[in-house]
């Protein structure tokens, strides 16, 4: 039997996002590596990971937030067999 729970909400440090963050996560790894607080791109996903590695790099942090679901819990992609 295969059990699937559906997550209505993920989060990235706070920041609401759908699916599995990929995109914020891009935009964040994205400003990490170029040093900058925000980025001018055609995804809103994007631009917040790069907004959340601003404040990140603002307080001196280096290492990425993790995914959380709607109860806080770290967010782990489903294994279907």
């Amino acid at each position: 039997m295969l059990i699937r729970e559906i997550l209505t909400e993920l989060t990235f440090a706070g920041s609401h996002c759908t699916k599995d963050c990929s995109g914020h996560k891009a935009g964040f790894r994205w400003a990490m590596r170029k040093g900058v607080a925000a980025c001018n791109a055609n995804n809103q996903s994007f631009k917040n990971g790069c907004t959340i590695a601003g404040a990140y790099q603002a307080k001196g942090l280096k290492v990425s937030p993790k995914v959380r679901d709607e109860r806080g819990k770290f967010f782990r992609h489903p294994v279907i067999p």
